[in-house]
């Protein structure tokens, strides 16, 4: 029997694979193929009007909570912690915690005029609701989220004692996930947000 160059070609020359070991083989390559040359998954109706209606929860639904955000580089973590007072349709109060160069930060809205605190400076400065780009509010363009994105709903979850499903939103272009939101079952508040 002739000696083998390859150690990884186990199967001795002159002798055929079995029958279901070919099959097998077959089977991986086709699977690898297919996941290879899959476009993204298309949207769900249920999933798009969950979005929208996630979008619209905070003009119905009074809450008061914490948002911790945390931004991740190549070597540190940044996180931003502000306590949430939401008065529905339109009344903001939200108060810096942390950094610490941002403690007691103060920002007071009615989403059309913004007043915020800087305790730094000991200054009150006014702004437009549009122009003080605050992420909390912001109106989400639904048609152009649709137009780019898959929007699907998983499965049923808990976030801080509530029932929620999570939303995956994965671009329609590169295949790739590009946020995931957990939504409150009875009032379709963002309830937790990861983007990627």
């Amino acid at each position: 029997m002739p000696m083998r160059k390859h150690r990884a070609d186990l199967t001795p020359i002159g002798r055929e694979r079995p029958a279901h070991a070919r099959r097998l083989s077959a089977a991986i390559v086709s699977i690898a193929a297919l996941s290879l040359c899959a476009s993204p998954a298309a949207s769900s109706p249920a999933g798009n009007a969950l979005l929208a209606r996630s979008v619209l929860a905070d003009d119905a639904t009074s809450y008061t909570g914490t948002l911790t955000s945390v931004v991740y580089t190549s070597d540190r973590a940044e996180s931003t912690v502000v306590n949430v007072d939401h008065l529905a349709p339109s009344q903001w109060r939200i108060w810096y915690v942390a950094p610490a160069d941002a403690y007691g930060r103060l920002i007071i809205s009615n989403e059309t005029v913004t007043y915020q605190y800087e305790p730094s400076e000991n200054k009150v400065y006014a702004n437009n609701w549009s122009t003080s780009s605050l992420e909390l509010g912001d109106a989400l363009d639904t048609t152009r989220v649709e137009k780019n994105y898959a929007v699907q709903i998983g499965a049923g979850t808990s976030v801080a004692g509530h029932a929620a499903h999570i939303l995956t939103m994965t671009s329609k272009h590169s295949g790739t996930l590009v946020e995931r939101l957990w939504i409150d079952d009875q009032t379709d508040l963002i309830l937790r947000r990861e983007t990627y």
